[in-house]
């Protein structure tokens, strides 16, 4: 069989399906129409209409699809393939290597499109030891370094989707000096959701845990952006989440990133009641007086999406709110004239994103395939019309996309969801 292998982008995803299927011994080819079989990796909702071009030209060749979109396993992905696999694709790819189709088929964390409810347990195999080393431009390089999350915030999909898994620092190590010896200005990007203990000269843009930052700032050295997940516009909200970041750890690390010359981006996930007043607070409490001459400090502000086998994912996003950007900006720069913020998504993109994420595979055919040009309010109206109102304002009789999933954490997230009343 050769195999096709496609990504909306072609990057660090696609060039681990390569190598991976290379060491297994599977063929794989760049010609579509030569292909007796077909991967494509969904990582992003918006990665869907590759997956649909694929399914519509493959002329019922296999399509085999897997990434973040295939967590719950009979979601939208689905509608268009003939497997999802879920979880890390190792596993798999060993399996047809070993047996073809037919073996890689009968895993258990294989879900059919011919038995979508089936239980399935995703994939945790993994070896850091055979991810490639990618070259993306002539200095700078990426590499996996860890999957999953320590951190297990309410709406993090990393955390609660993706068992914890890191690579050892040896071996980092020894990618930083290989790369060293090659070009004295490579750059290593380790592809993780935490920066502590990565080896190796730092440049360009990392993320950090602010308390990881505030702790240990030396980590930062040779960093122009340092990027800060602080996702609630209040200490309130961030403990709910389990963020427990308080205002004075957030003035603290904005002073620290002041102090050592790094530019910050702070990101703020929104559209809860009282969010437009919680930002005047937050301003209040953690931004710094300053004119021009301070380091600058960049806020992105995202709409509350749900994500799958999260404590939030059954949450009602009929409840968001519209988040006044243009006035956020205008109290930010009262107080620090070098504050910028990135455009935010319309919140009927954010629901519609949502309606994506809960659907079910036979009910995908409805879902607008593009955004509609409506506000939010009519889009809620819409998606109950069509019979797709569980994607945005599920009731406790609803099946969502998911459950079908034996996760290894579902009682901790069934007990984080009660404590934080989205389920009962």
């Amino acid at each position: 069989m050769a195999v096709f292998i496609s990504a909306e982008t072609d990057f660090y995803s696609a060039a681990w399906l390569r190598s991976t299927a290379s060491r297994n011994g599977i063929e794989t080819t760049s010609d579509a129409d030569a292909a007796t079989a077909f991967w494509v990796n969904v990582s992003d909702v918006e990665d869907l209409a590759n997956l649909r071009n694929i399914w519509r030209g493959a002329k019922g060749r296999p399509v085999i699809t897997g990434g973040l979109e295939c967590a719950t396993g009979n979601g939208a992905t689905l509608a268009w393939a003939d497997a999802c696999v879920v979880g890390e694709g190792q596993e798999f790819i060993e399996a047809w290597g070993r047996g073809g189709l037919d073996e890689a088929l009968r895993l258990p964390c294989v879900t059919p499109r011919d038995d979508p409810d089936k239980a399935v347990v995703p994939s945790t195999v993994l070896d850091f030891g055979c991810c490639p080393l990618m070259q993306a431009t002539r200095s700078c390089w990426y590499v996996l370094a860890a999957r999953g999350c320590p951190q297990h915030c309410g709406f993090c999909y990393t955390a609660w989707s993706t068992k914890h898994q890191a690579a050892p620092r040896n071996m980092l190590q020894a990618y930083r000096m290989l790369l060293d010896q090659k070009d004295a200005r490579a750059q290593l990007t380790y592809i993780t959701n935490y920066s502590q203990g990565l080896p190796g000269k730092k440049r360009g843009a990392q993320s950090f845990l602010l308390r990881d930052f505030l702790r240990n700032p030396a980590e930062a050295k040779g960093l122009t952006l340092i990027r800060l997940g602080v996702e609630g516009t209040s200490e309130e909200r961030r403990k709910w989440w389990g963020k427990p970041v308080s205002d004075a750890d957030l003035l603290a690390a904005v002073n620290l990133g002041r102090e050592r010359h790094h530019q910050l981006e702070l990101f703020f996930i929104v559209g809860f009641a009282g969010d437009n007043e919680n930002w005047r607070a937050l301003v209040n409490n953690c931004l710094p007086l300053e004119g021009r001459n301070g380091c600058h400090l960049w806020a992105k502000f995202t709409y509350f999406n749900p994500c799958p086998l999260t404590p939030m994912w059954r949450y009602d996003v009929t409840q968001t709110e519209p988040f006044d950007t243009a006035s956020a900006f205008k109290l930010a720069m009262a107080r620090t004239q070098r504050f910028h913020d990135h455009p935010i998504q319309r919140l009927t993109k954010a629901l519609w994103r949502t309606v994506w994420h809960r659907v079910r595979c036979e009910d995908a055919e409805r879902v607008p395939k593009t955004v509609p040009h409506v506000d939010h309010e009519q889009f809620t109206a819409d998606m109950d019309a069509a019979g797709l109102g569980y994607t945005l304002h599920p009731q406790p009789s609803d099946v969502l996309p998911g459950e079908q999933v034996q996760m290894w954490n579902s009682e901790a997230r069934r007990r984080r969801a009660v404590a934080m009343g989205i389920e009962s």
